[in-house]
């Protein structure tokens, strides 16, 4: 991928297009399954997607600790 997560350099960024080809291809596969799947992408981060209509939904407040 383009950068380590939580990058914030210009690298970072979904339309940044200076960098290896195998790099491009992953960051396109990345794109292209999430939307598929009803994601947004959010263009400063290559990682960073959000659902479409998230806030449709009910918000739940569970600690970690409530899942085991």
């Amino acid at each position: 991928m383009p950068t380590p997560f939580d990058d914030f350099s210009e690298k970072a960024g979904q339309l940044y297009m200076d960098l290896p080809a195998q790099v491009l291809q992953n960051r396109q596969l990345l794109r292209d399954i999430m939307i598929k799947h009803g994601f947004i992408q959010y263009n400063p981060e290559w990682w960073h997607y959000n659902f479409k209509g998230w806030e449709n939904f009910e918000l739940m407040d569970v600690s970690f600790d409530e899942f085991y």
